[in-house]
């Protein structure tokens, strides 16, 4: 594979895609290793919000996968995005949503 754009980035899904809930997809690990070695920005997204960033960031080292914190982003950072700085915000859920 090579990479002619050098800015592509390829979003990848979470849940059922890397991994189904601690079990890795077979080979996921793999082709997300050979996207990165191929100079291709992989950038990660899920809409799970159970989980802390840091408890995802651990998953996938666990899973073999090298991840820059901002190339991962959950449903909870994109909420918060839209809040005012300073709002405050009655939470209903688990510690990824604080």
């Amino acid at each position: 594979m090579t990479n002619s754009a050098p800015n592509e980035c390829w979003l990848v899904d979470l849940d059922g895609v890397v991994w189904l809930a601690e079990d890795p997809i077979a080979g996921s690990s793999a082709a997300i290793r050979a996207l990165q070695t191929a100079g291709y920005r992989v950038a990660f997204f899920t809409n799970n919000s159970f989980s802390t960033r840091a408890q995802m960031l651990e998953k996938f080292k666990r899973h073999g996968i090298d991840l820059d914190v901002e190339n991962l982003l959950s449903s909870s950072q994109a909420a918060a995005a839209l809040l005012p700085a300073g709002a405050r915000a009655t939470v209903l859920g688990g510690d990824g949503i604080v």
